[in-house]
């Protein structure tokens, strides 16, 4: 029986000897490289034909696809003598060439990646089984706009901190990244002498996550009213538009409505908008608005973001190894996709959980068969520091030696590290800089994110915790505060500067959560989106304002918080002001 047997197209091929490599690697494409002998010069190898392998057993281990197939003529006398160098890849090919346009709301991922295999991989031979697919998390909303159904499987196992492959059989895995068990344990026995290292590993740790690109959306609409200058036909907004609701012109008799349509789609309209640009536009056969006229814009507005997300308990491990500094190892992810802060808090804590440890790395070869990349391997080598330890079988390369099979397979504790081509690619994406806006695109803003917290305590005034209503025994005074009404308790901020306290910015609360409910022990989360115009000097204190009479005017309302920030604020840039407040009795 032959070391190996290939087939092309359903046909066997003549394979020269030693060529055979197969690499397979955990959330990466496996490609299969061999060499075929065509020593007549009729053989022909196309892009797309099926390829299967089978070891000396007759068993099938591989399939997948032509890829590249390249023809290069033989030494000697006879120009019809050919070697074919043939690069396959794997079963994701069918899943690469196959776009998907759909969206999916509280649907849990195991769930959505059974609706892509049931709706569209199902016609290109993809199956699943009862047991290839977990469950996984609930994803509160997922949209897919044409793009390749392996991108959008890969980004569902990212999230959820699984790992997606497709199987020789064209079974699709979709399963936790400790639910496979390797069908056998290693030992200093089964590995080729010689042929092992132990490494640590820590090229993606990180225990601070930052995810920026991120969008969410204006709590409530926001009205802006602007005055023509004779020559402008484009009104900026300060937030970026989400929707559009009304706009309305004042040409002397007041404010009337006009008609609104969406750039490059309407038509005949007064004004047009498009979805996350600042910008409102005048139709071209407008008549152009005075100084003494206004216009009157109604939207909710887009907000770019950025999240932050940490693993506290890394932070104080790190710390006392290194003996000095802060421990805190940072990490910044570009995802313009994610469309709210939820998404974006999801993302970093997969980030997290997933590179959040310094990783050890084995690397062996043997000759035991079984293993795959995505398999829990249990390491017994107590001489070497891992004893009974499981670590994640991340790549295997298969090649055949004077007519005997290596596997050299690398196996992690901790988080993945990916092939060298990954990891280079990755290392170049991260150091790379951009003269003047560094790291920053011409149509993005340099968003800077500043967290405040507070728990309260009952005997605090004012206290947006509390209960209280006047009565005949109870009646405000001067340290007692009657009880804010829910949407009341933090509706304003200002931004202060440093030196005579005066506000350089008053502003409603961009969005709110947790308002209602408050004999639970719920958070109150605020966030104050402040744009690059807007606050810019010396900054000292924010002070947040709640109360039924807080309002647009400076000062007004009841102070319910105060914050020293002391620093300063630029028009190159936008602040984003988050504030978390927890009840505490």
């Amino acid at each position: 029986m032959p070391l190996w047997r290939i087939q092309i197209g359903g046909a066997n091929v003549p394979v020269a000897a030693g060529s055979l490599r197969i690499e397979d690697n955990i959330d990466e494409r496996c490609l299969a490289m061999f060499q075929v002998i065509d020593l007549v010069g009729t053989a022909e190898y196309l892009k797309g034909q099926t390829i299967e392998i089978f070891d000396s057993t007759d068993t099938s281990i591989w399939t997948g696809f032509v890829d590249i197939p390249k023809r290069r003529a033989l030494e000697g006398d006879n120009p019809f003598q050919f070697i074919w160098q043939i690069i396959g890849v794997d079963n994701w090919y069918l899943a690469d060439k196959r776009l998907l346009a759909k969206s999916y709301a509280a649907t849990l991922a195991g769930d959505i990646v059974e609706d892509i295999v049931d709706t569209l991989l199902t016609n290109e031979g993809i199956t699943y089984t009862a047991g290839s697919i977990d469950d996984g998390p609930l994803v509160a909303e997922a949209v897919f706009n044409w793009v390749p159904a392996s991108r959008a499987l890969q980004i569902l196992a990212n999230r959820a901190n699984f790992w997606v492959f497709i199987d020789k059989d064209r079974v699709l895995n979709f399963r936790e990244r400790d639910g496979v068990a390797a069908p056998s344990s290693l030992s200093r026995s089964d590995i080729r002498r010689g042929a092992m290292q132990i490494n640590e590993t820590a090229t993606k740790y990180r225990n601070v996550q930052y995810v920026r690109g991120a969008r969410t959306v204006t709590e409530s609409s926001v009205t802006e009213i602007a005055f023509g200058d004779g020559e402008s036909s484009a009104f900026p907004m300060g937030y970026k538009v989400h929707t559009l609701t009304s706009v309305e012109v004042d040409t002397g008799g007041g404010f009337a409505a006009a008609t609104i349509g969406v750039k490059g789609i309407d038509s005949s309209k007064d004004w047009y908008w498009s979805f996350s640009s600042e910008n409102i536009v005048q139709d071209v056969g407008g008549t152009i608005l005075t100084a003494t006229d206004r216009i009157r814009v109604i939207y909710l507005g887009v907000i770019d973001i950025i999240v932050k997300t940490t693993k506290n308990d890394e932070i104080v491990d790190r710390l006392a190894i290194e003996g000095v500094g802060t421990g805190i190892v940072d990490w910044v992810d570009d995802e313009p996709d994610l469309r709210d802060k939820d998404a974006a808090f999801e993302w970093g804590i997969s980030r997290l959980n997933k590179f959040g440890e310094i990783g050890k790395v084995l690397i062996f070869q043997t000759r035991t068969t079984g293993f795959a990349p995505g398999q829990l391997l249990t390491v017994n080598l107590p001489d070497d520091g891992i004893d009974g330890v499981n670590m994640l079988i991340e790549s295997i390369r298969t090649t055949d030696e004077q007519d005997v099979i290596f596997y050299t397979i690398q196996c992690v504790q901790g988080p993945e590290m990916g092939s060298w081509e990954k990891f280079f690619g990755d290392l170049v994406a991260r150091t790379e800089i951009k003269v003047i806006r560094e790291n920053l695109s011409e149509d993005e803003t340099l968003v800077t994110l500043k967290q405040w917290s507070k728990t309260w305590i009952e005997g605090e005034e004012p206290n947006i915790y509390l209960l209280r209503s006047p009565s005949s025994t109870l009646v405000p005074s001067s340290s007692i505060v009657p009880g804010f009404l829910d949407n009341d308790r933090l509706k304003y901020a200002e931004v202060l500067e440093v030196t005579t306290e005066n506000v350089l910015l008053r502003k409603i609360l961009t969005t709110r959560t947790g308002l209602t409910g408050r004999n639970l022990n719920n958070d109150i989360d605020t966030m104050l989106f402040v744009n690059p115009s807007e606050g810019v000097g010396s900054v000292g204190d924010i002070v947040w304002y709640g109360g039924h009479q807080a309002t647009a005017v400076d000062g007004t309302g009841i102070e319910v918080a105060r914050e020293t920030e002391g620093s300063t604020k630029t028009g190159l840039e936008s602040w984003q002001l988050e504030r978390t407040d927890t009840k505490g009795f």
